[in-house]
């Protein structure tokens, strides 16, 4: 019986193990979806797609990398495993798509991030836990996890590569005026 009961418990540390190393697919209450590409790279996003469940809306961007900018939020979602970005790279006239994995660990590294401070107020804010997809010339994608959208103001930012891509091109020629 005491052999039994032994076996019982290695049994059940050794699962608590595996169930600790796994995914982290606990849904955040919310975070922030943003975008970023080095300056003076004007791009128009299509958007994005987190694992064929639930999207963030694109726009055009300009600005500025490892920031994010044209911001929208996900409620109740955990973080994603898989993000598929689509891109218009304006001076190239080529369209990028990509399809990036996310590191298994990305959601332990979110619950992880430590709070910042405001350099003017002194004030200390909890994270504003940011996802951002950057886009760079040529195709590359980098998407990182952090704990304020952009170093501005702030001390103690935190920003994490969790994904890396290099996007598939084709060129599209510009719309002759009049046609659809």
């Amino acid at each position: 019986m005491r052999h039994i009961l032994r076996g019982l418990i290695f049994c059940l540390a050794i699962a608590a193990l595996f169930a600790c190393a796994t995914f982290d697919n606990r849904p955040f209450n919310s975070y922030t979806v943003g975008y970023s590409t080095p300056e003076d790279n004007q791009i128009w996003i299509d958007g994005a797609e987190m694992d064929g469940r639930w999207g963030s809306p694109g726009g055009g961007l300009s600005c500025c990398w490892e920031e994010a900018s044209r911001l929208s939020s996900a409620f109740d979602q955990p973080m994603p495993k898989q993000v598929r970005v689509s891109w218009l790279e304006k001076a190239t006239r080529m369209r990028y798509r990509a399809t990036v994995a996310i590191d298994e660990n990305a959601g332990k590294i979110a619950r992880n991030l430590p709070d910042y401070t405001y350099i003017s107020s002194g004030e200390k804010s909890k994270p504003y836990l940011t996802l951002i997809i950057g886009m760079a010339p040529g195709g590359a994608v980098t998407i990182w996890i952090s704990n304020i959208t952009k170093a501005v103001n702030v001390e103690g930012r935190v920003i994490r590569v969790i994904g890396q891509a290099q996007a598939v091109g084709v060129y599209e020629p510009p719309q002759k005026s009049g046609e659809k």
